[in-house]
C-alpha cells in the first residue's frame, strides 16, 4: 500500500458438484454453482496469473481512498495504479511568489492546481481550467483530454470550476482505454483542497462516482 491508497480486486471462483444415479443406467451428470468464494488480493499481478475467467478479466474498476487534505501551500503526489510511479499531483501555490509582493491584497493570493504526470485531464475549457463533473457524469473519449503541465482547480476572481463548488469529480485517463475520476473539493479561497477517493476502469469508460 502506498500513499494511503488501497487497491483491492475481488475475484470469484466456482465450485461444481455432480451426482450419479444408483441404477446402472446411462449417466446424466448435473452440475451447477455450489457456492461463491471471495478472494481479496492487493497485488493485481497475482490474480492475473490465474487462468479462470474472472481472474483474466482485469477490466474491473479499481478504487481506493485518498484521505488527505492540503491546507495553505504545499503539494501531494499519488501513485494511482501502484506501479511505483507518481501519476498525478495536487498543489496550492501562493501567486505572490510569481507576481511579486505587490500583488493586490483584495485578491485571493492562492491557486489550487492539478499536476498530471502519467495521465491526461479532462479540460473542456481548453485553456487549463479542468472540468468539474457531477455524480454519474460519463467519463469517456468524448472529452477534451489534455496533458499540459498543470491545470487550475481554483484561483483569483472565483476562477476554476472546482473553487467553492463542494464535492466534484476530476476526470482523468491513463490511455484511450482506461478512464477514471478523483473526488475532491476546493475551498472558495483555494486555501484548502480535500481529496477523498478515486476509481478507474482498466478497460473502458466509467461514470463519476462509479466503483
Amino acid at each position: 500500500m502506498r500513499n494511503g491508497l488501497g487497491i483491492i480486486i475481488i475475484g470469484l471462483s466456482t465450485a461444481f458438484f455432480s451426482c450419479n444415479t444408483e441404477e446402472k443406467k446411462e449417466e446424466e451428470i448435473v452440475s451447477g454453482v455450489l457456492d461463491y468464494q471471495l478472494r481479496l488480493e492487493q497485488d493485481t499481478s497475482v490474480i492475473s496469473l490465474n487462468e479462470d475467467d474472472i481472474s483474466q478479466r482485469l477490466d474491473s474498476i479499481i478504487n481506493g481512498q485518498l484521505n488527505t487534505r492540503i491546507i495553505s501551500t504545499g503539494q501531494k503526489n499519488f501513485d494511482l495504479n501502484d506501479d511505483g510511479i507518481y501519476d498525478i499531483g495536487f498543489e496550492i501555490i501562493d501567486l505572490r511568489d510569481f507576481n511579486g509582493r505587490d500583488f493586490p491584497s483584495y485578491f485571493d493570493t492562492l491557486a489550487a492546481r492539478v499536476l498530471p504526470y502519467t495521465v491526461q485531464i479532462s479540460d473542456n475549457s481548453t485553456y487549463g481550467y479542468c472540468t468539474a463533473l457531477d455524480t454519474d457524469s460519463d467519463i469517456k473519449e468524448d472529452e477534451y483530454w489534455s496533458d499540459r503541465e498543470s491545470f487550475v482547480l481554483g484561483t483569483i476572481g472565483n476562477a476554476g470550476q472546482f473553487q467553492g463548488e463542494g464535492q466534484k469529480y476530476l476526470a482523468f485517463r491513463f490511455n484511450e482505454n482506461s478512464y477514471g475520476w478523483i473526488k475532491l473539493s476546493c475551498s472558495a479561497s483555494s486555501s484548502e483542497l480535500i481529496l477523498y477517493e478515486y476509481a478507474y476502469n482498466n478497460n473502458g469508460n466509467i461514470k463519476a462516482g462509479q466503483k
